[in-house]
């Protein structure tokens, strides 16, 4: 009786038991845990522990989970029938670097490039061999009732049970180096770098014998189930072979066309992470282990494992920060916040909103206006979208209809009913005025008027408008065609879209109080407009690198680039220019700029 081995996080694709570098933990992005099907022995019950820590590899067994933190700690639970999730003494004081689950034992790779092992020891699978003595070993896995590992000279060391030569690794490896390894319940995978898989051991359901479809791609990953095995392949697909009556072995068609990162295989389900994130599961399903749980939702997983009948995620944690003024709190993250997953942001004058995985809007900050206070007809609808000005907030839901609340000002939060029937499929706010944006690429604009920034200009009729922003006093709005009309408050040259994007593919735009910005298809941020008190000029620190993000509010600016970084500048009076040191080393994924303050969403 058994279930997989690990599953090893990593954004380049996940192998079971792969050779990670020996004296860190492992590569790649961590994040936090999740557990979802059998959870008769509470293994799918991650412990309080966790919560604070990255974990950067996990492992399911029979009955019993493991979870690897970026400390090189590991934190066991689930079944303990067989000491199984005992970590032994031995490991105090070392630094773990892989771990791996078999069905009733556990193995533990540190940065010596030692292995340690724990649990039933019924076939001496727990009992390391005196032949690794003096070697390097970079890789680990656990079977059923057996163990493997591989050491830096690209050989395979295998030891416990032998009833149907899953120890015994075949001559066929020899001359080969290998780079991965994985164990199933009774059968073995090699992964050689030569891209070609070997197995060994049962194979009664031809889980051993690696299919002619596998000829000539170049194999990248290995997972072995309870009576089937799977590999990635290079071009990002997965091919199953083995036990299928669960359909375990036959990948789903909700993958074609994707890109696989990642792989894990259970005793009768599998597992896979594509590139946007997203796990699927399929194969047997008793237990809910195929089941995509609500709390993924909203999260993007970095590595997969699969434990007997249970599975398992590590998935980024999206969090805020917030910096600059913050004389309303409107930098204080609320606690009604916590344990939620942020997936979109809006910074206004002087508060703050947060779009949650729910559909649910939090806001904070000044509520002299009950800008705040989140209108109960929200109740029950999913807001997919969120706006901030001034003093005002903005809601879209999934229904396509705004919602809008706090200062009434030259009736800013009355919603038109010119937008009666229509879908909205997009919104901004700044300043007094608020834009939305229809189905059917048409600009819907309300509130103070002043400037004629609610006026659409009719240079926008039959175009097919794709994007909306909002200024202080101006309105910007992107059409298909890749370029920007902008009208309103002009007394800066901020409505005048400049000659030097004639001609180029603008992605994105930005209204400040009296500037505009755009990204154009080669990352490259342009600026226009004027600012009587700070420069509006690109920062040279944005020389060479490609902008993904924009975003102003009154004197600053914000940009984020391919590599989850954020650029600030303009007014630093109230700090809102100073990235904070806490974001080093984050990735961030949205920014926002308000009235003195900036936000980001970034992921642990």
């Amino acid at each position: 009786m058994v279930t997989t081995a690990l599953v090893l996080s990593g954004a380049g694709g996940a192998v079971v038991a792969s050779a990670d570098p020996v004296g860190v933990p492992p590569s790649g992005a961590g994040g936090e845990v999740l557990a979802w099907g059998e959870n008769s022995a509470r293994q799918g019950n991650v412990p309080d522990s966790l919560k604070d820590k990255t974990v950067t590899a996990v492992a399911g067994g029979f009955s019993h989970s493991l979870a690897l933190t970026s400390e090189g700690k590991i934190t066991a639970w689930g079944s303990n029938e067989y000491h199984q999730t005992d970590l032994p003494t031995s490991l105090n004081g070392k630094t773990v670097t892989a771990i791996a689950a078999g069905s009733i034992h556990s193995l533990a790779l540190t940065s010596d490039g030692k292995v340690t092992a724990w649990g039933d020891n019924e076939y001496h699978q727990s009992s390391v061999p005196t032949s690794l003595n003096g070697k390097t070993i970079t890789a680990i896995a656990a079977g059923g009732g057996h163990s493997l590992a591989l050491t830096s000279d690209g050989k395979v060391t295998a030891w416990g049970r032998d009833n149907r030569d899953q120890s015994s690794v075949p001559a066929t490896l020899a001359g080969k180096t290998v780079t991965a390894i994985a164990a199933g319940a009774q059968h073995s995978l090699a992964l050689t770098s030569d891209g070609t898989v070997t197995g060994w051991g049962y194979d009664v359901y031809k889980q051993s014998s690696p299919p002619a479809t596998l000829a000539g791609k170049t194999v990248t990953a290995i997972a072995a189930g309870g009576l089937h095995s799977l590999a990635l392949t290079s071009d990002g697909t997965v091919t199953g072979w083995g036990y299928d009556v669960y359909k375990q072995s036959s990948p789903p068609a909700t993958l074609a066309g994707e890109t696989v990162t990642a792989i894990a295989a259970g005793y009768y389900h599998s597992m896979a992470t594509t590139a946007d994130g997203t796990v699927t599961a399929w194969g047997n399903n008793g237990n809910r282990q195929t089941t995509r749980p609500a709390s993924l939702t909203g999260r993007h997983a970095t590595a997969v494992a699969a434990g007997f009948y249970h599975s398992m995620a590590i998935v980024t944690v999206p969090r805020i920060a917030a910096w600059g003024w913050n004389s309303n709190h409107q930098t204080d993250m609320p606690a009604s916040l916590t344990g939620k997953v942020v997936t979109a942001i809006a910074a206004g004058g002087l508060h703050s909103l947060a779009l949650t995985s729910d559909g649910t809007v939090t806001a904070w900050g000044d509520n002299d206006y009950k800008q705040s206070d989140v209108p109960d007809s929200l109740d029950g609808k999913t807001v997919t979208a969120i706006a901030a000005g001034s003093g005002h907030s903005l809601a879209l839901t999934s229904d396509g209809t705004v919602t809008a609340w706090g200062n009434n000002w030259r009736h800013i939060s009355d919603v038109p009913e010119s937008l009666d029937g229509k879908t909205v499929t997009a919104i901004a706010a700044d300043g007094n005025h608020s834009l939305a944006l229809t189905s059917d690429g048409k600009v819907t604009a309300w509130g103070d008027n002043q400037y004629r920034q609610c006026d659409a200009p009719d240079s926008l009729d039959g175009k097919t408008v794709t994007a909306i922003a909002a200024g202080g006093g101006h309105s910007l709005a992107l059409t298909s065609d890749g370029t920007i009309t902008a009208w309103g408050h002009n007394n800066g040259g901020q409505s005048v879209v400049p000659a030097s994007l004639d001609g180029k593919t603008v992605t994105a735009i930005a209204g400040g109080r009296w500037r505009s910005l755009a990204v154009t298809s080669d990352g490259k941020v342009t600026t226009w407009g004027s600012d009587q008190l700070h420069p509006i000029d690109v920062p040279a620190s944005l020389d060479g690198k490609i902008v993904t993000a924009i975003a102003a509010h009154n004197e600053h600016a914000l940009a984020l680039t391919t590599d989850g970084t954020i650029t600030a500048w303009g007014s630093n009076r109230e700090g809102q220019t100073d990235v904070p040191m806490s974001l080093e080393g984050k990735t961030v994924t949205a920014i926002a700029a308000g009235g003195g303050h900036a936000m980001a969403i970034y992921e642990r």
